[in-house]
């Protein structure tokens, strides 16, 4: 089997409509028939999408059938078709054709329009703006500990000036560290030397 032509380009414009012929050749003597169609798209409405084809001695050896029918969207489109003896499972033989549907009144896309589309799309995603709240949320903890360090210090600071302001007021001066401050031990006492029976025979 061959069809013609094998890749069709519609306008949906101009109602995307198209047609395309198939010529069934065999070479058996005896008669016998055969179903030719193509698989339904939900993109492509079919008006002729399925002929039944009886050879004999007086149809000749070749027998050619029209197909045609409609886009439905745009995009390329595939269609399946496949020439099979009644109650075969299998086809005798299968042909592929192309529809490319366009529309020319389609509005054109820039770029710029484009990526706003997509960045649009992404922020919409549950899971991009989840990840932005948890972002968000991280930012403002360490912009607040930040702050409270911050605070801290200028206390610990603001502390240590009026400490400071207040030796100088009253007359106060920084206290000498433990480690300089030695404590004189006082001389150990004298020990009195008591009188003893010895002393008493030196002197007489």
């Amino acid at each position: 089997m061959t069809c013609s032509p094998v890749s069709i380009d519609v306008d949906l414009a101009a109602s995307g409509w198209f047609s395309f012929t198939c010529t069934l050749s065999t070479t058996m003597a005896s008669a016998f028939a055969a179903n030719v169609n193509w698989e339904a798209t939900n993109n492509i409405v079919g008006e002729n999408s399925n002929h039944f084809i009886t050879f004999t001695s007086e149809s000749g050896t070749s027998q050619t059938v029209t197909f045609s029918g409609t886009a439905k969207a745009t995009g390329n489109h595939q269609l399946q078709l496949s020439a099979r003896e009644p109650g075969a499972e299998y086809p005798m033989d299968t042909v592929t054709v192309v529809i490319r549907a366009t529309d020319s009144n389609a509005p054109v896309i820039t770029a710029d329009e484009a990526e706003g589309s997509g960045l649009s799309t992404l922020i919409e995603n549950p899971v991009i703006q989840a990840s932005m709240a948890v972002l968000i949320l991280f930012v403002l903890m360490g912009a607040l500990m930040l702050r409270g360090r911050a605070k801290s210090a200028k206390e610990s600071e603001r502390r240590a000036r009026r400490m400071a302001d207040y030796r100088d007021t009253h007359g106060m001066v920084d206290l000498p560290q433990r480690s300089m401050v030695q404590q004189q031990r006082p001389p150990p006492a004298s020990r009195l030397r008591e009188s003893s029976i010895f002393d008493e025979f030196r002197k007489r």
